[in-house]
């Protein structure tokens, strides 16, 4: 099988919107489960650390995300796996030790980083809404999101976000509030209610508080899935890339041959979009172990790959791949 132009995309195309509906799966389970009234108690005491603790962002939540990055690694392994049908017949074996050890350090770091950034992003917004004295009733409601009983979930929180996400609703709530037009420049609003927004403006009069909530927690649920997109697509690209790897690994152990008999070469996806950094990469080679090392100091065994501390610029939003040679006398 030929490793052929955009079979890799349509691959990562499959894959990702799985890891992002169990990233709002997860983050919908947590709103679901939160106690409103101890929220605002512990709002009302100012006691931040206390109301993170109540809110039990536990890693369990976000297993589901966790199962699903590993499905884009085995989907990399075995697209790897049938390009190479020719050396090897052999499957792809999950249980080999590399493999699992993969498996468990990228899913550890992973919830880490997801619940990290979201304790941070309400912990944020916590501390700039007890600095103004908002009541705590509305506080918490903006937090965990009001009950959508048609849906039977909550909606239009901040939970979830990033503590940049959480300001950009702060500062559009506040827009809102002032009438401010610079709220059509943000990207993630529900366009829908523009007119309402316009009317508003042109008559210089307030916005009806329901419609500033509904307004502000569609926008709030726009920045999730964003969010949500932004983890899929850069999870799902690293796992698929090292799922590959890995394989190309066990391809050359099931001829005989040490992995140093491997060539690794970087693609980038060779389009205006392509970062200086990748432009950079793209065509350079790598022995199997040995990492690239971009023009921003990331260092990279494929692209995605963070174990070296790869800078978020080189890992976030990048299409590259590999392609790999086998080194047979």
């Amino acid at each position: 099988m030929r490793d052929l132009p955009g079979a890799f995309d349509r691959l990562l195309d499959e894959l990702h919107p799985t890891i992002r509906a169990a990233f709002i799966e997860a983050i919908e389970r947590i709103t679901t489960t939160a106690r409103l009234r101890e929220v605002e108690e512990l709002l009302d005491r100012g006691d931040v650390e206390g109301l993170l603790d109540a809110l039990n962002l536990s890693p369990e939540y976000f297993r589901g995300v966790q199962d699903a990055v590993d499905a884009a690694f085995y989907g990399g392994a075995n697209y790897q796996i049938s390009l190479a049908a020719s050396l090897s017949s052999i499957p792809f074996n999950r249980r080999h030790w590399a493999a699992e050890a993969w498996a468990r350090e990228n899913g550890s770091r992973l919830i880490v980083e997801i619940s990290t950034a979201t304790r941070e992003g309400v912990r944020q917004y916590v501390v700039e809404a007890l600095r103004t004295g908002r009541g705590s009733n509305a506080v918490a409601r903006e937090i965990v999101g009001r009950i959508n009983r048609a849906a039977g979930r909550r909606e239009g929180g901040i939970l979830g976000l990033t503590g940049q996400e959480a300001t950009y609703v702060a500062n559009a709530r506040d827009e809102l509030i002032r009438l401010d037009p610079a709220y059509f420049r943000r990207a993630a609003r529900d366009r829908r209610f523009d007119s309402i927004v316009r009317r508003a403006i042109k008559a210089g009069k307030p916005l009806a508080r329901a419609d500033l909530e509904r307004i502000i927690g569609r926008y709030s649920d726009g920045l999730l899935i964003r969010r949500g997109d932004r983890i899929a697509r850069t999870e799902a690209h690293s796992a698929l890339n090292a799922g590959r790897y890995e394989a190309m690994r066990q391809t050359a152990e099931n001829v005989g041959l040490d992995a140093s008999a491997i060539t690794v070469k970087w693609q980038s996806a060779r389009d205006e979009r392509v970062r200086h950094s990748h432009r950079v990469l793209n065509g350079k080679t790598a022995s199997y172990g040995e990492a690239f090392t971009s023009p921003l100091g990331s260092r990279m065994r494929w692209p995605g790959d963070r174990e070296f501390g790869a800078l978020s610029a080189d890992v976030v939003g990048c299409r590259c791949t590999t392609s790999f040679s086998l080194g047979i006398n």
